[in-house]
């Protein structure tokens, strides 16, 4: 196989929809030219959606987002922005990334580290062709645990997808052309050095691969939360929002700046009303409210939308 397909093969997913660089899915045949494109053409990214239904999924992904990482008193300047790079701490990142990295592999769970434009991925890539989504996710949850990160985004997302769902899709590394690697690599796992040939890149994702069992191991180590809501999803929102004030309510007002993920800046809203003394139950209903108007959620009819709206908001008010 060349290049082009060896890296279709690591990055194989769905086969019917795909990614682009923008956040949009594009419902057409995954074909073999779109990952020589990503990997050959400047301005042709794409991303793929791991999840194959009662197939299971392909890989796995941790993202770590520079925006939850930000340097010492970045968000007291009024200049900040989270999905600015300069504002990112990139040290404590890429120790949590090698952390992760330590964690799975004291199990015998091979990973690859990306550095993405923004933060790290921490990839697994199994050595069948699809593992269950529920062992995949339960595996990196468990590692996230053992390091005491609270991940806004864990791929899959999703341990069973609801009827006609196709799940979350990850933008692939090396993108733009091979040529310019300054946003998106991986990191050589006996240097922590940037791979920037791409024979070496496939040859890493090819080799640290992980057995299925070894996965299933790592997933027992994992206990999903309690399925009962602390939160109660009648408070309503209007009288709630009156009492935001300064940042939270400027974020409620206007939404995710240009560019930013719209669940992470779901979570930072949940994090503020807890600074400005809200309940619980408050703060779930600001985020439900917010989500409402920014589209992330619930005007998508997912099944598991107060579900995912409830997790944000207990995260950011578990001791």
């Amino acid at each position: 196989m060349n290049h082009s397909e060896r890296f279709a093969q690591v990055f194989r997913g769905r086969t019917d929809t795909y990614g682009t660089w923008h956040g949009s899915a594009i419902h057409e045949t995954v074909t073999a030219d779109l990952y020589d494109q990503h990997l050959n053409t400047p301005d042709s990214g794409i991303g793929i959606y791991p999840h194959r239904g009662i197939d299971g999924v392909t890989w796995g992904c941790i993202d770590i987002d520079g925006g939850d990482f930000p340097t010492e008193g970045a968000r007291e300047d009024e200049q900040y922005n989270r999905k600015q790079p300069e504002w990112h701490d990139w040290e404590a990142m890429e120790r949590l990334a090698h952390n992760l990295g330590k964690a799975l592999g004291l199990k015998n769970v091979p990973s690859v580290i990306e550095k993405t434009r923004n933060g790290y991925h921490v990839w697994v890539f199994p050595k069948a062709d699809t593992v269950p989504a529920q062992t995949m996710r339960r595996a990196l949850m468990a590692a996230c645990k053992v390091c005491k990160y609270d991940p806004n985004e864990v791929n899959p997302k999703q341990e069973v997808l609801a009827e006609g769902k196709i799940g979350n899709y990850v933008r692939l590394p090396y993108n733009n052309g091979f040529a310019d690697i300054s946003e998106r690599f991986f990191l050589d796992p006996a240097t922590r050095k940037p791979v920037t040939d791409i024979e070496k890149a496939l040859w890493i994702a090819e080799t640290y691969q992980a057995d299925t069992s070894n996965l299933e191991t790592v997933a027992k180590m994992w206990t999903p939360p309690r399925q009962k809501s602390q939160v109660d999803t009648s408070v309503a929102a209007p009288g709630i929002v009156a009492k935001l004030r300064g940042l939270p309510r400027t974020i409620w007002d206007e939404g995710p700046l240009p560019g930013s993920d719209r669940s992470s800046t779901l979570a930072h809203l949940a994090h503020l009303c807890r600074e400005q003394n809200l309940t619980l139950q408050e703060a779930f209903s600001v985020v439900c409210s917010a989500d409402l108007r920014w589209g992330k959620f619930q005007p998508e009819g997912r099944d598991d939308a107060f579900e995912q709206l409830t997790a944000i908001a207990e995260r950011a008010y578990a001791s």
